[in-house]
Protein backbone atom coordinates (compact mmCIF):
# COMPACT_ATOMS: atom_id res chain seq x y z
CA UNK A 1 0.00 0.00 0.00
CA UNK A 2 2.86 2.43 1.01
CA UNK A 3 5.70 2.97 -2.08
CA UNK A 4 8.86 4.45 -1.64
CA UNK A 5 8.00 7.70 -2.83
CA UNK A 6 4.03 9.30 -2.71
CA UNK A 7 2.25 12.54 -3.29
CA UNK A 8 0.90 13.36 -0.13
CA UNK A 9 -1.85 15.98 0.90
CA UNK A 10 -2.85 15.84 4.45
CA UNK A 11 -4.65 18.26 7.03
CA UNK A 12 -3.41 16.32 10.01
CA UNK A 13 -0.69 17.63 12.52
CA UNK A 14 2.64 15.83 11.76
CA UNK A 15 2.09 13.90 15.20
CA UNK A 16 -1.07 12.51 14.14
CA UNK A 17 0.12 11.86 10.74
CA UNK A 18 2.94 9.41 11.95
CA UNK A 19 0.24 7.96 14.52
CA UNK A 20 -2.19 7.10 11.62
CA UNK A 21 0.52 6.18 9.14
CA UNK A 22 2.43 3.36 11.81
CA UNK A 23 -1.12 2.00 12.03
CA UNK A 24 -2.05 1.54 8.70
CA UNK A 25 1.19 0.05 7.59
CA UNK A 26 0.17 -2.57 10.93
CA UNK A 27 -2.90 -2.57 9.28
CA UNK A 28 -1.32 -3.45 5.61
CA UNK A 29 0.89 -5.96 6.58
CA UNK A 30 -1.97 -7.93 8.57
CA UNK A 31 -3.78 -7.89 5.41
CA UNK A 32 -1.14 -8.71 2.56
CA UNK A 33 0.11 -11.80 5.65
CA UNK A 34 -3.81 -12.88 5.46
CA UNK A 35 -4.55 -12.72 2.05
CA UNK A 36 -0.85 -14.98 1.13
CA UNK A 37 -2.21 -17.15 3.50
CA UNK A 38 -5.56 -17.71 1.74
CA UNK A 39 -3.90 -17.64 -1.66
CA UNK A 40 -4.85 -14.38 -2.96
CA UNK A 41 -1.76 -12.79 -5.44
CA UNK A 42 -0.53 -9.77 -5.37
CA UNK A 43 -2.17 -8.71 -8.16
CA UNK A 44 -5.39 -8.95 -6.43
CA UNK A 45 -4.56 -6.88 -3.19
CA UNK A 46 -3.59 -3.81 -3.11
CA UNK A 47 -1.85 -3.91 -0.32
CA UNK A 48 1.47 -5.50 -0.97
CA UNK A 49 2.12 -2.65 -3.61
CA UNK A 50 2.12 1.33 -4.24
CA UNK A 51 -1.35 2.28 -3.99
CA UNK A 52 -3.84 5.08 -4.09
CA UNK A 53 -5.90 5.31 -0.70
CA UNK A 54 -7.66 7.72 1.10
CA UNK A 55 -7.90 8.32 4.42
CA UNK A 56 -10.87 10.36 6.64
CA UNK A 57 -10.93 10.65 10.61
CA UNK A 58 -14.52 11.33 11.93
CA UNK A 59 -15.21 11.18 16.26
CA UNK A 60 -15.45 7.11 15.86
CA UNK A 61 -13.67 5.81 12.80
CA UNK A 62 -10.93 5.65 10.46
CA UNK A 63 -12.13 5.55 6.89
CA UNK A 64 -9.48 3.80 4.62
CA UNK A 65 -10.73 3.73 0.74
CA UNK A 66 -7.90 2.31 -1.64
CA UNK A 67 -7.76 1.78 -5.14
CA UNK A 68 -7.12 -1.35 -6.48
CA UNK A 69 -6.03 -0.01 -9.86
CA UNK A 70 -3.01 2.19 -10.27
CA UNK A 71 -1.23 2.50 -12.96
CA UNK A 72 0.60 5.72 -12.29
CA UNK A 73 3.97 6.85 -11.91
CA UNK A 74 3.74 8.43 -7.62
CA UNK A 75 0.72 6.93 -5.73
CA UNK A 76 -1.38 9.81 -4.49
CA UNK A 77 -2.09 9.70 -0.17
CA UNK A 78 -4.80 12.03 0.77
CA UNK A 79 -5.49 12.52 4.74
CA UNK A 80 -8.61 14.37 5.72
CA UNK A 81 -9.10 15.03 9.17
CA UNK A 82 -13.25 15.30 10.29
CA UNK A 83 -13.17 14.31 13.87
CA UNK A 84 -14.46 18.27 14.68
CA UNK A 85 -17.23 18.06 12.72
CA UNK A 86 -20.08 16.57 15.26
CA UNK A 87 -21.71 14.27 11.99
CA UNK A 88 -20.41 10.95 11.14
CA UNK A 89 -18.75 10.08 7.89
CA UNK A 90 -20.57 7.80 6.07
CA UNK A 91 -18.89 4.92 4.29
CA UNK A 92 -20.79 5.31 0.93
CA UNK A 93 -20.06 9.07 0.74
CA UNK A 94 -16.47 8.64 1.14
CA UNK A 95 -16.65 5.84 -2.35
CA UNK A 96 -17.98 7.92 -3.95
CA UNK A 97 -16.28 11.24 -3.18
CA UNK A 98 -12.78 8.72 -3.64
CA UNK A 99 -14.39 7.84 -7.29
CA UNK A 100 -15.88 11.50 -8.73
CA UNK A 101 -12.91 13.85 -7.07
CA UNK A 102 -10.11 11.11 -6.74
CA UNK A 103 -11.28 9.37 -10.41
CA UNK A 104 -10.42 6.11 -8.23
CA UNK A 105 -11.10 3.14 -10.94
CA UNK A 106 -11.53 -0.20 -8.47
CA UNK A 107 -11.55 1.04 -4.90
CA UNK A 108 -12.27 -0.83 -1.75
CA UNK A 109 -13.01 0.53 1.67
CA UNK A 110 -12.92 -0.58 5.09
CA UNK A 111 -13.60 1.36 8.32
CA UNK A 112 -11.52 1.28 11.99
CA UNK A 113 -12.11 2.00 15.50
CA UNK A 114 -10.35 4.95 15.68
CA UNK A 115 -9.85 3.91 19.17
CA UNK A 116 -6.63 2.14 18.50
CA UNK A 117 -4.82 4.43 17.08
CA UNK A 118 -3.40 4.97 20.88
CA UNK A 119 -3.34 1.38 21.74
CA UNK A 120 -0.72 -1.00 21.93
CA UNK A 121 0.58 -2.87 19.45
CA UNK A 122 -0.45 -6.25 20.79
CA UNK A 123 -4.09 -4.89 20.99
CA UNK A 124 -4.47 -3.34 17.68
CA UNK A 125 -3.23 -6.37 16.49
CA UNK A 126 -5.99 -8.33 18.85
CA UNK A 127 -8.93 -6.14 17.50
CA UNK A 128 -7.39 -5.91 14.21
CA UNK A 129 -8.30 -9.68 13.38
CA UNK A 130 -11.73 -9.72 12.80
CA UNK A 131 -11.54 -6.94 10.57
CA UNK A 132 -8.54 -8.97 8.75
CA UNK A 133 -10.78 -11.81 8.12
CA UNK A 134 -13.57 -10.03 7.18
CA UNK A 135 -11.43 -7.88 3.81
CA UNK A 136 -9.99 -11.06 2.81
CA UNK A 137 -13.25 -12.44 2.42
CA UNK A 138 -13.89 -9.69 0.61
CA UNK A 139 -10.84 -9.67 -1.23
CA UNK A 140 -11.33 -13.33 -2.32
CA UNK A 141 -14.56 -12.89 -3.61
CA UNK A 142 -13.52 -10.06 -5.74
CA UNK A 143 -11.00 -11.85 -7.08
CA UNK A 144 -13.24 -14.72 -7.88
CA UNK A 145 -15.30 -11.73 -9.83
CA UNK A 146 -12.29 -10.89 -12.29
CA UNK A 147 -11.34 -14.60 -12.85
CA UNK A 148 -14.57 -14.96 -14.76
CA UNK A 149 -14.04 -13.73 -18.36
CA UNK A 150 -16.91 -12.53 -20.25
CA UNK A 151 -17.39 -11.88 -23.69
CA UNK A 152 -17.76 -8.39 -25.41
CA UNK A 153 -20.81 -6.62 -24.72
CA UNK A 154 -21.51 -8.28 -21.22
CA UNK A 155 -18.57 -6.84 -19.11
CA UNK A 156 -21.90 -4.33 -17.47
CA UNK A 157 -23.27 -7.78 -15.90
CA UNK A 158 -20.10 -8.00 -13.73
CA UNK A 159 -21.35 -5.73 -10.95
CA UNK A 160 -24.27 -8.04 -10.51
CA UNK A 161 -21.36 -11.22 -9.84
CA UNK A 162 -21.12 -11.08 -6.26
CA UNK A 163 -24.46 -11.52 -5.36
CA UNK A 164 -24.19 -14.30 -7.41
CA UNK A 165 -21.46 -16.00 -6.06
CA UNK A 166 -22.85 -15.67 -2.46
CA UNK A 167 -25.12 -18.60 -3.49
CA UNK A 168 -23.06 -20.02 -5.88
CA UNK A 169 -19.66 -19.65 -4.54
CA UNK A 170 -17.73 -22.21 -7.30
CA UNK A 171 -17.89 -20.63 -10.52
CA UNK A 172 -15.56 -23.42 -11.58
CA UNK A 173 -17.97 -26.05 -10.73
CA UNK A 174 -21.76 -24.26 -12.00
CA UNK A 175 -22.93 -25.92 -15.18
CA UNK A 176 -26.10 -23.49 -16.56
CA UNK A 177 -28.76 -25.55 -18.04
CA UNK A 178 -31.21 -23.70 -20.10
CA UNK A 179 -34.75 -24.76 -19.92
CA UNK A 180 -38.48 -23.22 -20.22
CA UNK A 181 -39.90 -21.51 -17.58
CA UNK A 182 -42.33 -24.18 -17.70
CA UNK A 183 -43.62 -26.69 -14.98
CA UNK A 184 -44.50 -30.22 -15.68
CA UNK A 185 -43.15 -33.40 -14.68
CA UNK A 186 -41.16 -33.99 -17.46
CA UNK A 187 -38.99 -30.51 -17.25
CA UNK A 188 -38.42 -31.72 -13.63
CA UNK A 189 -36.99 -35.42 -14.12
CA UNK A 190 -34.65 -33.92 -16.84
CA UNK A 191 -33.27 -31.51 -14.49
CA UNK A 192 -33.23 -33.82 -11.75
CA UNK A 193 -31.43 -36.58 -13.81
CA UNK A 194 -28.61 -34.16 -14.75
CA UNK A 195 -28.09 -32.85 -11.63
CA UNK A 196 -27.32 -36.09 -10.25
CA UNK A 197 -25.41 -37.73 -12.66
CA UNK A 198 -23.08 -34.14 -12.64
CA UNK A 199 -22.98 -34.30 -9.02
CA UNK A 200 -20.70 -37.04 -9.54
CA UNK A 201 -18.27 -35.41 -10.83
CA UNK A 202 -18.53 -32.24 -8.53
CA UNK A 203 -20.87 -29.89 -10.86
CA UNK A 204 -23.49 -28.17 -9.57
CA UNK A 205 -26.42 -27.57 -12.41
CA UNK A 206 -28.15 -24.09 -12.07
CA UNK A 207 -31.44 -24.67 -14.49
CA UNK A 208 -32.82 -21.98 -15.91
CA UNK A 209 -35.79 -19.89 -13.52
CA UNK A 210 -37.08 -17.01 -12.35
CA UNK A 211 -34.18 -17.00 -8.85
CA UNK A 212 -31.31 -17.74 -11.63
CA UNK A 213 -32.10 -15.20 -14.11
CA UNK A 214 -33.31 -12.48 -11.91
CA UNK A 215 -29.57 -12.21 -10.50
CA UNK A 216 -29.01 -10.05 -13.79
CA UNK A 217 -32.49 -9.25 -15.51
CA UNK A 218 -34.06 -7.44 -12.23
Amino acid sequence: MFGSAAMVNSDLKESDFEEVNAFLRLFSSLMLDSCSKAGIGRAHTPFGRPSNFLVVLDREYLHLVIDRTFAGAMPSQRYIDRRQSDDLVQSNAIMGEAVRELAYVNPIAVRLPISLLQADAATQRQHLQPLISEGTEQLMRQAKVEQLRLPDGYHHYVRLFPEFLQDHPNPERNVFLMMRFKAGEQYDLIAETLRRQLAKHDLEVLRSCPKTTSYFYN
